[in-house]
């Protein structure tokens, strides 16, 4: 892709700055694909991969070190209830599951979800469990930014996992966030779960 001026290519800063604000739109417009088409690609294209080689799928996507054992920790407590909300098709998400070896960690279906978002879905826990205390992780600097402005999740504790594939800049943008609290490391996740009350 070429910048404005002249023909020099874009920097990977200026993609990214630039991704969320029209450049993905007019690239699918330019190759003449929409985005349900390049999301069924990719799909595809992760999903043969998983099949065909099953161990360096689950090396490249699995939990960070640190990550599972946190988890394993925090259900071995039996103190609190946790759940894994993930994009991945409902296939991908469970051998992941597997492969993290957390017997107490549960796949929120997305008919769970009660909407498209995973917003929507912390939404939907905190109708259901209203005295429960949430605690959400993400590595998704926009996610955790919508849930920061959605007035049904006040109550909810949103974590940034800056340790996932996040940029300088999403960084600053979650810090200037008063309410968010940001893990650098996967293995810090156990003090994000060590104090979580009991819920029901």
């Amino acid at each position: 892709s070429k910048g404005d001026r002249g023909a020099r290519p874009l920097s990977v800063g200026e993609i990214e700055l630039s991704w969320q604000e029209g450049l993905r739109e007019v690239l699918m417009a330019r190759y003449g694909v929409s985005k349900e088409e390049v999301a069924a690609a990719s799909e595809a294209e992760e999903e043969a991969w998983r099949c065909d080689d099953p161990e360096g799928w689950l090396a490249a996507n699995g939990f960070f070190p640190g990550a599972a054992e946190a988890l394993r920790r925090c259900d071995a407590e039996g103190r609190c209830q946790l759940l894994l909300l993930s994009r991945r098709p409902p296939r991908q998400a469970r051998q992941l599951l597997e492969h993290a070896e957390v017997p107490g960690l549960r796949l929120l279906e997305t008919e769970e979800w009660e909407g498209s978002t995973k917003a929507d879905a912390l939404a939907a826990l905190r109708r259901a469990q209203p005295e429960a205390e949430l605690r959400f992780v993400d590595d998704s600097a926009r996610t955790l930014l919508t849930c920061a402005s959605d007035p049904r999740l006040l109550p909810v504790a949103l974590h940034f996992a800056s340790y996932g594939y996040s940029s300088a800049s999403e960084a600053a943008r979650i810090g200037a966030v008063q309410r968010m609290r940001t893990v650098t490391r996967s293995r810090d996740l156990a003090s994000v779960f060590s104090c979580a009350q009991e819920e029901d």
